[in-house]
């Protein structure tokens, strides 16, 4: 309720992408509550797809703003264009898949 006072707050939602849908369906679930104005999807180097997290995203109508592509910030931060995000939905990154 105090955040949605504050002027010109633009509220992002962080989530990575190598969790699983169930839990970026909880995540969203549970921050819905807030007046979010989209998403920055971290961990992009360390998964194989954001298809995921970009799905969970799409069936809330929840925008992508930023990626994140490493440690470095904000030097692995890079805006999300829908280029961009088409690229990494079709051609999936080449990344191993994490240790089990």
């Amino acid at each position: 309720q105090s955040l949605g006072n504050l002027p010109n707050l633009e509220p992002h939602l962080v989530l990575p992408a190598t969790a699983r849908e169930e839990s970026l369906a909880d995540a969203l679930q549970g921050f819905g509550i807030l007046p979010l104005s989209s998403a920055v999807i971290t961990k992009v180097d360390e998964s194989r797809t954001i298809a995921g997290v970009f799905n969970q995203l799409a069936r809330r109508g929840l925008p992508v703003s930023f990626l994140s592509t490493g440690q470095r910030v904000p030097e692995d931060l890079e805006s999300a264009s829908r280029r961009r995000l088409t690229g990494l939905l079709l051609k999936p990154q080449m990344c191993p898949p994490p240790a089990s």
